[in-house]
């Protein structure tokens, strides 16, 4: 019993965590990178196309493109929204929320905070789940 409301209040902090993720959601970099190699690109592309979403994170990286945070964070979305691969997707975002410009960047890291949460729970850790959801939710009403 206890299970299933953990399960429902989670899911609920992971439906917030996307509104307001999607809410904030930041404008498309100006910064003059080739488009197919920009974070907006493979995040679209991570759902249908992940072997490609990951073929243009290799790139990225081997060019310097994409700040190690951001590498991590998008590798997170390719494993989880691509692959179903959860525990390599928890990997990815533990490496890009140790990141210090994780903390600089309060809606990507949000969007990440929703994705853990969903893949801590995936994977039965439901502590860091809640832990996740509640640091989101936190960092929400700021």
């Amino acid at each position: 019993m206890l299970r299933i409301y953990i399960h429902h209040i989670i899911l609920f902090a992971v439906v917030i965590l996307l509104a307001a993720c999607h809410a904030r959601h930041s404008s498309p970099d100006t910064d003059g990178r080739d488009s197919v190699y920009t974070a907006e690109h493979i995040q679209k592309i991570s759902f249908e196309e992940p072997e490609r979403a990951l073929a243009l994170l290799d790139t990225a990286e081997e060019r310097r493109l994409l700040t190690p945070f951001e590498t991590n964070m998008l590798r997170c979305l390719v494993n989880h929204n691509g692959f179903s691969r959860y525990k390599a997707a928890l990997f990815y975002g533990r490496k890009a929320y140790a990141d210090p410009e994780a903390r600089k960047r309060p809606n990507k890291l949000l969007f990440l905070l929703s994705y853990m949460a969903e893949d801590s729970h995936t994977n039965g850790d439901y502590a860091a789940s809640v832990r996740y959801c509640t640091e989101g939710l936190k960092l929400a009403k700021e």
